[in-house]
């Protein structure tokens, strides 16, 4: 089976929630103020700093903040209740919430260039084309791509590698620039692990609150 022709997992470098449980399974809450809808929580290991975080809210916004990066976010005035899943307690809807970004980690933000994404929307192109070309022609074509663009590490030579590649002279891809090639970063997505598990401790404490 020819590369392309391989179905890329795009979150493939991204920390599961298993992997995130195992980072935090001796951290413990500390309520530090919780007055309304201001709020301020720490979650860390006794005795280290090590995966720390902060959660800290007050009407319309919450941060996090804390050994694995920084975020914060703004959108409705409780954002407890913005952030807590409904049914399922581990779902998480980075998507959703990286639209209601106010500020970014500094080192990674949340975004980032993936070249799983790239292989996916190559994929994508070959499929629609598969009817179009005889067989030998998709698979030198196939091929080329694998050679020729999909090494690409950075988003501007994606583009660039997208933009420069031919099949009998004509350039073969187009309107390239639309292509979503970035995938949330590895810090983001912990985050929202850590937001959703945070509340959750919360809400284990405090059984009476109105959730």
């Amino acid at each position: 089976m020819m590369f392309l022709e391989q179905r890329v997992t795009i979150d493939m470098n991204k920390p599961t929630y298993e992997e995130f449980l195992k980072t935090v399974a001796d951290h413990r809450i500390t309520i530090l103020l919780d007055t309304g809808l201001y709020r301020h929580i720490r979650c860390e290991q006794p005795g280290t700093r090590n995966h720390y975080f902060d959660l800290v809210t007050w009407p319309g916004s919450l941060a996090y903040t804390g050994d694995v990066g920084s975020f914060m976010f703004s959108r409705s005035s409780d954002m407890f209740a913005f952030f807590r899943p409904d049914g399922e307690g581990t779902r998480i809807n980075p998507q959703y919430w990286g639209e209601k970004l106010q500020a970014v980690d500094k080192n990674e933000g949340h975004l980032e260039y993936s070249r799983e994404k790239l292989i996916y929307m190559c994929q994508e192109h070959m499929g629609e084309l598969v009817d179009s070309m005889t067989e030998d022609k998709w698979s030198k074509v196939n091929q080329a791509i694998e050679a020729e663009v999909t090494y690409a590490d950075n988003l501007d030579d994606a583009h660039t590698l997208l933009r420069e590649f031919k099949v009998d002279g004509k350039q073969f891809f187009h309107d390239t620039w639309e292509w979503k090639l970035k995938d949330h970063t590895a810090r983001y997505i912990w985050a929202c692990y850590a937001i959703v598990h945070a509340i959750g401790m919360y809400d284990a404490i405090k059984p009476s609150q109105d959730v």
